[in-house]
């Protein structure tokens, strides 16, 4: 190999490939078929991968996106479900003030018609 100039590993790898070739057809012919089919072929499982680990990616924010929104969801949830405990504790408070206005008012309604007919009097004296 000295002799030639060819590198060993050069010459390793030309001996692999002339021994996968097919003897029926001329070694030039082969080695040109090969390497293109092995490109192309290469090429193509590559973009395939590209393509996956692209998708595999996307997927993967999505799926972080989703968990960030639930999580902001949840909170709203929490929050709401406070609200609502506190509405449940301030209800019997809020009857109590609405009975006591209705109270103010049948009062008040009373106290008009009272001074009402105590200034009628007055008149009619």
């Amino acid at each position: 190999m000295a002799a030639l100039d060819i590198e060993r590993t050069f010459a390793t790898r030309a001996m692999k490939i002339t021994s996968e070739l097919d003897s029926n057809y001329a070694t030039g012919h082969n080695l040109g078929i090969k390497a293109l089919y092995e490109i192309a072929t290469m090429l193509a499982d590559e973009t395939k991968r590209l393509d996956y680990e692209l998708e595999l990616k996307n997927a993967q924010a999505n799926r972080e996106h989703i968990q960030a929104d639930l999580g902001v969801l949840e909170a709203k949830q929490q929050n709401l479900l406070q609200q609502n405990r506190q509405l449940l504790d301030v209800q019997p408070s809020i009857k109590s003030i609405n009975n006591l206005l209705d109270q103010f008012a049948v009062l008040q309604n009373r106290l008009d018609i009272t001074t009402l007919f105590d200034d009628g009097d007055l008149l009619w004296h």
